[in-house]
């Protein structure tokens, strides 16, 4: 990959800073986990984008992560990991894990695993977690029923030294390979420097926690170095973001944001990171002319203390202009920076969003809106034409329930826009299938059972949107076996004492037909006006019995 043309750009305005005295050190002279910058409500500075509070009264909301039917999941730094299932007004707890919460410790990352389809789906998440003073985590569960269960620690013994600078960002890219990062601890010292130790280093794992065959070699430089490296040379890589590039596996690029130090040197960097490459922390902070090291494509000081989260937007509702873009924050100046590259070089960079209370993470979500969240709630970036009046998403669907395969007839015809028109429908059906711009009717079969959630948001020509959901219960029945008595036949006489054959079978609607031993004979005997058992439990899809020779008192 080509680092292109890097350089630092110039301030981009004054920014007027109020940090509160009373927050914890984080990353440096800034604060976290308290009220970060007083900044006044959120605002866009750019015509046509909102942002509007998603989810408010919360803990420090340190990651997100959204299911493809709409499904927000996202961790609080305390140890809450919890969810938001589409269309729900509030929050419920998925697991709780405990955790070491010291200054910057605790429930810092997450992940949704290539299987999780939808809320409730059976698929696995896995979060990154401090667990005591000197150990950090990488933790599975699986969604059983709505509510994260089987817990597995995949990955022990990741340091931390409990203070700060513990990283705890965790991505799974489309290489199916878990990308995470670990600070330098707060220690100051060259720990980032050595290979010998995870300390400052972007790591790279299998899904089960095992070290791919194919991370960098680093044999060259020092003996003993550790093979989950996959870059090294970073103070705090708080957050890492995947830029698609195309559509294949290895199709993407890594990005890590790497909060500076304190002081005049202080650099916030935002980092093209290249496997086996050298990132010069402590050694160097923002550009370096040492062709040892591998400089930022950015690096800010007066814009703001502290880079948090980023995500490339690949979304649809807004303009064509951004999709592609790089959306990165700053906890401490509570902006939202929008970088526009051409190839792997940075052709602009501005703020486009004035956030609050201390910005963390930043997600797309399903609906082509940005949220980011913050020590108290989660936002929402979305993009309105001025003016316009949003439109009506209606969602019918036939049937509603059924045996797999079943298949579904969705028909969004019923959906209207006030003052313009609907362009655009986009369908996801809550088994992790969608149909994008693909019209108002459309139709999908179900494989298995399961509760899922279909939506469908629809699109005017002004960029505002609406969503309707239905509900498909895909459940399999067991349905009894049908019994046929072949001998003997239906009105049969008999005599006294004389042996009757019987023979039957028996067909199921799942299993086929039956064996003999499913197959068990009760033959009862009519007597004056009542009845007496005479054979019970005979096994088999054939066999015989005497008729008594007298009555039975």
């Amino acid at each position: 990959m080509s680092m292109g043309n890097q350089r630092q750009f110039p301030p981009l305005g004054k920014v007027g800073l109020r940090v509160c005295s009373t927050v914890l050190a984080f990353f440096g002279g800034a604060g976290f986990w308290g009220a970060g910058s007083q900044a006044a409500a959120a605002t866009a500075r750019v015509a046509g984008f909102v942002v509007e509070r998603h989810l408010g009264g919360l803990g420090s909301v340190t990651a997100l992560a959204f299911a493809s039917d709409g499904t927000l999941f996202f961790t609080e730094k305390t140890g809450q990991l919890k969810v938001l299932p589409y269309g729900a007004s509030a929050p419920r707890s998925f697991a709780s894990i405990p955790v070491y919460t010291n200054s910057e410790c605790g429930l810092l990352g997450l992940a949704l695993a290539p299987d999780y389809t939808g809320y409730p789906s059976g698929g696995h998440l896995y979060v990154f977690a401090t667990v005591s003073a000197s150990e950090q985590r990488i933790i599975r569960f699986r969604d059983v029923d709505g509510v994260g269960k089987e817990r597995t620690d995949l990955v022990r013994n990741l340091p931390t030294l409990g203070q700060n600078h513990d990283g705890g960002c965790l991505r799974i890219g489309p290489d199916g390979k878990f990308y995470l990062a670990i600070g330098d601890g707060g220690s100051g010292s060259s720990k980032a420097q050595d290979l010998r130790n995870l300390f400052g280093k972007v790591l790279r794992l299998n899904l089960d926690g095992s070290i791919p065959s194919d991370n960098p070699d680093f044999s060259a430089i020092t003996t003993g170095y550790r093979p989950e490296i996959f870059a090294y040379g970073f103070r705090n890589p708080f957050r890492i973001a995947l830029r698609p590039t195309g559509g294949g596996p290895s199709d993407f690029q890594v990005f890590v944001n790497d909060v500076g130090s304190s002081g005049s040197a202080r650099r916030e960097e935002v980092n093209l990171v290249e496997p086996g490459k050298n990132y010069g922390w402590p050694n160097v902070e923002g550009m370096s002319s040492n062709p040892r090291y591998v400089n930022p494509l950015i690096a800010y000081g007066a814009e703001g203390q502290s880079v948090v989260g980023g995500v490339f937007y690949q979304g649809n509702l807004f303009p064509s202009i951004y999709r592609g873009n790089y959306f990165y924050m700053d906890y401490v100046s509570n902006k939202v920076f929008r970088m526009v590259l051409s190839g792997d070089s940075v052709s602009s960079n501005a703020v486009i969003v004035d956030g609050e209370g201390g910005l963390i993470d930043i997600a797309e979500g399903p609906d082509g809106a940005l949220y980011y969240s913050t020590t108290s709630g989660v936002f929402r970036i979305r993009y309105e034409a001025p003016g316009n009046v949003k439109p009506l998403a209606v969602l019918a669907a036939e049937p509603q329930s059924g045996q797999p395969p079943l298949r579904v007839r969705f028909d969004a015809r019923g959906s209207s826009d006030p003052d313009g028109m609907v362009v655009r429908y986009d369908f996801s059906f809550g088994d992790g299938a969608e149909a994008l711009d693909g019209g108002p009717e459309q139709v999908h079969e179900y494989g298995k059972d399961g509760l899922f959630t279909a939506r469908v948001l629809v699109r005017d020509n002004l960029g505002g949107t609406a969503a309707a959901t239905v509900t498909i219960d895909v459940k399999t029945v067991d349905l009894p076996p049908v019994p046929e008595i072949l001998v003997p036949s239906e009105g049969s006489s008999y005599d006294a004492g004389a042996s009757v054959d019987i023979v039957g079978r028996a067909n199921d609607p799942e299993d086929g037909e039956l064996a003999g031993q499913s197959l068990r004979w009760d033959v009862i005997l009519h007597h004056a006006d009542h009845t007496h058992p005479w054979v019970e439990g005979q096994v088999g899809s054939s066999g015989s019995f005497t008729v008594p020779t007298r009555g039975l008192e």
